[in-house]
């Protein structure tokens, strides 16, 4: 590996793409300078590059993988030139040229970020590993959070979501363990699988009174008509009821809800998804006050919980969802 890249590049007539992976490992490189005749950076192109501290594109590049920049640890400036007719940058940020679509945030930026008030869209895998930053505010003018846009923030405890945002993607906020809190506007329409997915730290999600699709009560996530249990914070601790409006625990629902000891399960409940109790460690007692409702798969995976019932309810054996089970 070289200490330093100024200029990748060929004969102008002879345009060129940087294959993937063609950087990564390079330990020692501390900054790339993309040269005129390039034209598509591929994926994790410098990836564990973990001195490279800043990165210029160069005029003619029309093309950048979402993970180009992965595990670049100390990487602070993604810089484009203004003739750049793709992108662009604003302090260190990567953009598109009309700056209404947040491609990358350097993983080496630290402190609160504000994002911009032209932003609409947050990319997937936007801030990826941006474990420096504490604070993030998302502007009105967002409609959209991509897929893993904040996966793996692990110093994120703020986030404000914009009142203009209506989906957040799947596993937008994957293992933001500090995050302890997170406010859900009005416009919000559409919450994806796993958003909020091993945010261990996180005991309250809030939605909006005035949000047509979400609402929350105790801190945990439901429709609106509280028909269906969508997602319990991995943060909250103790015994929880589940109210008896419920008739479904969606999958992955309480999973990594590691200090929850007990569950009240009403009898209302007639369906349990995929991995919904899953990686529960503390999680001891699930009580269910009806007859078995249906259990999708793993639905106490690395759960060491006791399933019990009440004398007179049907559908239940030796074990359910692989749990021993008790009168």
């Amino acid at each position: 590996a070289t200490t330093e890249i100024y200029t990748l590049s060929l004969h102008d007539a002879l345009p060129i793409s940087i294959g993937s992976n063609a950087f990564a490992n390079c330990f020692t490189l501390t900054n790339a300078t993309i040269g005129s005749s390039v034209m598509s950076i591929g994926s994790q192109v410098f990836q564990n590059c973990p001195i490279l501290t800043s990165v210029t594109i160069g005029t003619s590049v029309t093309s950048i993988a979402s993970s180009a920049f992965y595990q670049c640890i100390r990487l602070t400036a993604i810089t484009v030139d203004p003739q750049n007719t793709n992108y662009s940058s604003v302090d260190g940020v990567l953009f598109n040229k009309s700056q209404t679509a947040l491609i990358q945030c350097p993983e080496g930026k630290a402190g609160s970020y504000a994002v911009p008030n032209s932003v609409t869209n947050i990319g997937d895998y936007a801030f990826y590993h941006c474990t420096l930053l504490p604070s993030i505010t998302i502007p009105n003018s967002v409609t959209t959070i991509g897929s893993y846009a904040f996966y793996y923030c692990t110093s994120l405890a703020s986030a404000t979501i914009g009142s203009g945002v209506t989906s957040i993607g799947h596993q937008g906020f994957f293992y933001c363990i500090r995050l302890t809190s997170i406010a859900i506007p009005s416009s919000v329409t559409n919450i994806e699988s796993s958003a909020f997915y091993d945010c261990t730290g996180l005991t309250a999600i809030t939605v909006d009174l005035q949000n047509t699709n979400y609402s929350s009560m105790y801190g945990v996530l439901f429709d609106k008509s509280q028909t269906t249990l969508i997602l319990c914070p991995g943060g909250k601790a103790g015994a929880f009821t589940i109210p008896n409006t419920v008739t479904s625990i969606e999958g992955d629902a309480f999973e990594y809800c590691s200090g929850l000891t007990s569950v009240r399960i009403p009898n209302s409940v007639t369906s349990i998804g995929e991995y919904a109790f899953a990686y529960c460690n503390t999680l001891t007692a699930v009580y269910f006050e009806g007859s078995a409702p249906a259990v999708g798969s793993n639905a106490f995976y690395y759960t060491p919980a006791t399933v019990y019932y009440l004398p007179g309810t049907t559908g239940w054996d030796s074990t359910f969802g692989g749990r021993p089970t008790a009168l």
